[in-house]
């Protein structure tokens, strides 16, 4: 069951990725704007970020000296494929409205930021970008959203080097969404500790 949640948070961060690649004049989310600028010269969105993710994972052994687990190995393997199967489809809504755009760039990142958090709290490895900036917040002792800000400036950079689309809304992605995943996981962590206690009431009442 915890593998079949881990997929959908993929999916999620796949579809709120791809929500904010159709409206891309806005600005990107750092990383999904280098990928952008990388795949202007070769490979796929998908591919970047599959490539980007095995990059993070390999800071990840640097920094915690830890194998990964099987479920940051089954996002590696399914984070990529979803954005470019996402993309193909081109199932969420395209509008000339500006006010429409943003409703839609913010929604992105409330879906992607939701699919993070939701694939932390399954403790089975979540997608390397997630277990970098937690690895990262560990190792150097800073809270989430700072290690999550430091990944996404980094992002910023590359993309300006590889000429990939940033804009205001790029600067919602570096200083929103680490907020956004810290403020979600405690939510679903709650929601979890609250759907055990229930769990453990019913075995003593039985």
């Amino acid at each position: 069951m915890k593998y079949l949640i881990l997929i959908f948070a993929c999916a999620c961060i796949a579809f709120g990725i791809t929500m904010t690649i159709q409206v891309s004049e806005l600005g990107l989310e750092p990383w999904g704007a280098a990928h952008i600028g990388l795949a202007n010269y070769v490979y796929t969105v998908g591919t970047w970020t599959a490539i980007y993710q095995l990059l993070l994972l390999s800071i990840n052994f640097f920094l915690d000296k830890k194998l990964p687990r099987f479920g940051t190995l089954l996002c590696i393997l399914c984070l990529g494929p979803f954005i470019d199967f996402f993309i193909y489809l081109n199932i969420t809504p395209l509008t000339d409205s500006y006010f429409l755009k943003w409703l839609q760039f913010f929604l992105g990142i409330i879906i992607a930021c939701f699919g993070a958090a939701l694939s932390i709290t399954t403790n089975l490895g979540s997608s390397p970008k997630t277990q970098c900036y937690v690895t990262i917040a560990a190792a150097f002792q800073i809270p989430l959203f700072m290690a999550k800000m430091l990944l996404e400036l980094t992002g910023l950079l590359t993309a300006l080097i590889v000429g990939g689309p940033i804009f205001i809304g790029t600067l919602f992605f570096v200083f929103l969404t680490g907020p956004i995943v810290q403020w979600q996981y405690t939510q679903l962590q709650r929601v979890k500790g609250k759907f055990s206690n229930l769990k453990q009431l019913k075995k003593r009442t039985a």
